[in-house]
């Protein structure tokens, strides 16, 4: 696919979601959404509120055709790459003895149709990340906490920002990661409509890979270091990853959505297709950056809380939100309740439960 057809794809696809949020929701409420589409070639999207949170809303996403090219670029190397078998012999070692293991780009869909699904979700993953935040009046929330007027939230703050500490720190951490899940339940729930068994099972897949590519994109090849209290604007982008394939497994494992779907998939079935697809986005990102032997451990995700400082870093991350969670149900525009970030009591008590415990 040429440059000007990606950027041609990308823009019919948000600007038919656009249209469709305008008509059905925001009309409902007096107000409108606009995409600014700019021709800058950097990896970014960001979202702006023009309006108090006591007015109809004005929201605006920025979209950058820098990251539409980038992000189709990848997926396309990225099928290269499981197309030549480079690491089978290591996939094989990995998933060879689950009887699920199969093809990673599925012959249900052609190969253009593929990349072109996987690069569909992965854009609409950015894009309803930036609604989310505007959704959720994350800019509120943040300004009230900064003292700040200012209501950009800029997915390029994650490279020029290591110095916010403290409250501010956790609030942008929080945040984000509320404007990820809600992302990725809007993702999948779309990924129901719009398809029913096998097709279903293979999409699931390919939303793992998608989604791992545009995070593993914006984590590049900074190191990993898990401190124990946030900083910066942004969590690790791989800590980001470790907490959104949970949620994919964790809806498709619902019997209503697999009725729906036409599916029957065991829980670990919906772990095993959600692992084996973003390890071998780990492996294809290790490949592509050139990285030495003992850096491939930082790129393999795993439970946030067996890393160094994790456990302390997702103590901070759940405080904060159970502070700013009822400010965030006040002054939300649409109210779905599946779409608000949350910790079950299982997960909250492998947190704050004490290493000798």
């Amino acid at each position: 696919m040429k440059d000007i057809e990606i950027y041609d794809l990308a823009t019919d696809v948000i600007s038919s979601i656009a249209a469709d949020l305008n008509e059905n929701l925001y009309s409902k409420i007096n107000g409108t959404l606009s995409v600014c589409w700019l021709r800058d070639d950097k990896f970014n999207a960001s979202a702006q509120s023009r309006s108090s949170v006591d007015e109809p809303p004005c929201h605006i996403v920025n979209m950058y055709f820098g990251l539409t090219r980038q992000l189709y670029r990848d997926i396309e190397e990225y099928c290269a790459y499981i197309e030549s078998e480079r690491d089978k012999p290591i996939f094989d070692t990995l998933f060879g003895s689950h009887h699920k293991y199969k093809e990673l780009i599925p012959s249900s869909f052609s190969k253009a149709e593929s990349k072109e699904n996987m690069f569909i979700s992965a854009l609409t993953w950015v894009f309803f990340h930036e609604i989310a935040h505007l959704n959720q009046e994350h800019g509120h929330i943040r300004s009230q906490i900064l003292q700040s007027d200012n209501h950009l939230i800029d997915e390029c703050n994650v490279h020029k920002s290591e110095n916010l500490e403290g409250k501010a720190a956790a609030i942008y951490h929080t945040t984000e990661m509320a404007a990820d899940f809600e992302a990725v339940y809007i993702c999948i729930k779309e990924l129901v409509r719009h398809f029913k068994g096998m097709d279903l099972e293979n999409s699931i897949g390919s939303f793992a890979c998608a989604l791992s590519c545009a995070l593993y994109k914006f984590h590049g090849i900074k190191p990993l270091n898990t401190d124990s209290a946030p900083k910066g604007t942004h969590p690790s982008a791989i800590v980001r990853l470790e907490h959104l394939l949970p949620h994919i497994w964790e809806f498709f494992d619902v019997a209503a959505v697999q009725s729906l779907g036409e599916i029957k998939l065991s829980r670990s079935e919906l772990v095993y297709i959600c692992e084996l697809h973003s390890v071998t986005v780990s492996l294809f990102w290790f490949r592509k950056q050139l990285l030495t032997e003992e850096k491939f451990s930082e790129f393999l995700h795993t439970r946030t809380i067996d890393r160094t400082g994790g456990r302390e870093y997702m103590q901070t991350i759940i405080n904060t939100w159970d502070e700013i969670e009822s400010e965030i149900n006040k002054n939300k525009r649409f109210d779905d309740p599946f779409a608000l970030l949350r910790f079950t009591e299982q997960y909250r008590k492998l947190v704050f439960e004490t290493i000798n415990s």
